[in-house]
């Protein structure tokens, strides 16, 4: 096994190796931001934006997958069908807590139809993933 291969880096990962986190960074971060990004849409960045879902994401990424929670987590596929699924609650936990205050009456809050920002499509990234995990399971 090549030791620049996502693979080895995730077995690293999980065993511990806090040096097997910067590759992983390297190689996924700024694609987990384009995720955030198009997750986003137009809602408006306040408190936080997509580069701070990324980086919340990929840390809860590393938690689980060091803390062992993460069993299917064996290559780059495992990996990138996991950040998707992360990234995507992260960037609707965002949205979720900047409307909260739509719902109590809170100043300073946003009018938008949850609806209408985040669609009622799937984007393809999660289709394909989706469609992959049902193929795995049946």
């Amino acid at each position: 096994m090549s030791h620049d291969s996502v693979t080895h880096w995730l077995g690293r990962l999980k065993s511990g190796d806090p040096d097997a986190v910067s590759p992983l960074w390297e190689r996924y971060f700024p694609r987990l931001v384009e995720l955030a990004r198009g997750r986003l849409g137009a809602f408006p960045r306040r408190m936080a934006d997509e580069e701070d879902v990324a980086l919340n994401a990929f840390d809860s990424f590393c938690r689980d997958a060091q803390a062992g929670r993460l069993p299917q987590l064996d290559d780059r596929d495992d990996l990138w069908r996991v950040l998707l699924v992360i990234t995507g609650q992260k960037a609707l936990d965002l949205i979720r807590h900047e409307t909260a205050g739509k719902r109590g009456g809170m100043p300073g809050t946003v009018d938008f139809d949850f609806e209408t920002l985040v669609g009622r499509e799937a984007t393809p990234e999660f289709a394909a993933l989706v469609a992959d995990e049902f193929r795995r399971l049946m």
